[in-house]
């Protein structure tokens, strides 16, 4: 019979069983992509739980403008002192975010300095990659409407394949982990 391969991701979790994940190593790696984007920039943020986590790191930044298709960025950034854009679209309640046609064609119609993005899985070979092909297809559109990609991700990601594939490595700006990767895995970001 047909084997699992245990290097490929094909879950979709809930958001808030997501959010309770690694939660030292999401903050950690947030500070840290809080720590790169200036004062008086704008950033695409994706729905993550990581993003999240950096989004709300963010809001003591003066003349931030983020776009945005997370509920829960908004809902966190909502008092702050950020301009804040949503997409709008389809509400999805496992991945507290938006999506759909409005979705797409509000990213579409911004460009942003930075991109904030994280993945399911970043293989050496295929790049990076996600399980929801919804999700995809707005990341990308995020990559494309950017100057630079910061991808947020906790170590337990590397050398692992999800079923979507988002972008190849060379075009992200920057990688922001917990950990290095393994040797094999080369940072060239």
């Amino acid at each position: 019979g047909a084997i699992l391969n245990p290097n490929i991701t094909y879950e979709n979790i809930d958001f808030r069983r997501r959010e309770q994940t690694n939660p030292e190593q999401k903050r950690e790696i947030a500070s840290l992509a809080a720590s790169v984007i200036p004062w008086n920039t704008t950033v695409s943020a994706d729905g993550s739980t990581t993003v999240s986590e950096a989004l709300k790191m963010l809001s003591s930044h003066e003349g931030i403008t983020i776009l945005t298709y997370s509920i829960k960025a908004i809902e966190n950034l909502t008092d702050s002192r950020i301009r804040l854009i949503s997409t709008g679209g389809i509400v999805n309640q496992n991945t507290c975010s938006f999506g759909g046609m409005v979705t797409k064609k509000i990213l579409e119609s911004f460009n942003t300095e930075f991109a904030l993005i994280s993945c399911k899985a970043v293989n050496l070979d295929g790049g990076v990659y996600d399980s929801n092909e919804e999700e995809v297809e707005l990341k990308k559109r995020m990559i494309e409407h950017s100057s630079k990609t910061i991808l947020l991700v906790d170590s337990s990601k590397f050398d692992r394949i999800a079923f979507a594939h988002m972008a190849d490595l060379d075009r992200l700006y920057m990688l922001i982990t917990d950990k290095r990767p393994q040797p094999h895995l080369p940072i060239r970001l």
